[in-house]
């Protein structure tokens, strides 16, 4: 099922109104309805910090929203997750400057990241699929590191 309709059918189980839940969740009531319309509008435009935030709101774990398996890390993927986000790119033997061009961002936002590994909530998931596919770390584990940080 797609985010879009997750929220929606989640919001009518609660019985609540889109603005209680945009309200709640510091959406306007024109952002809120656009996620509920817009089937990629969680993942390509709205940051993971205002994901999580309407996750708490509608009682939706943040992994169901993206379809990533539940399932415990493979011990490669425990591993992976152990390094930092810096370490995986030059693992690769990639630059910033290269990462960036892959990702069609600035540089800026990669050091940013780099430096500071909660800062990836001020992306859209899609941002953050994309920044783990290329540095080698599954989505999954990706995903479980941010919920993490999210919690401290």
């Amino acid at each position: 099922m797609s985010p879009n309709h997750l929220v929606k059918n989640r919001r009518t189980e609660l019985g609540l109104e889109e603005f209680q839940v945009a309200t709640a969740a510091g959406f306007s009531l024109e952002e809120y309805g656009d996620i509920e319309l817009h089937p990629s509008e969680l993942t390509s435009t709205i940051e993971l910090s205002r994901v999580k935030r309407l996750c708490e709101v509608l009682g939706l774990p943040i992994t169901a929203l993206f379809e990533l398996p539940t399932s415990a890390p493979s011990a490669e993927e425990v591993t992976l997750g152990r390094k930092s986000l810096a370490d995986l790119r030059r693992a690769k033997g990639w630059s910033v400057q290269q990462l960036a061009e892959e990702l069609g961002m600035e540089e800026w936002v990669i050091g940013r990241i780099e430096a500071d590994e909660s800062a990836i909530d001020q992306w859209p998931f899609d941002f953050a699929a994309g920044y783990a596919e290329q540095i080698g770390l599954p989505v999954t584990r990706f995903m479980s590191i941010y919920k993490k940080q999210a919690r401290n």
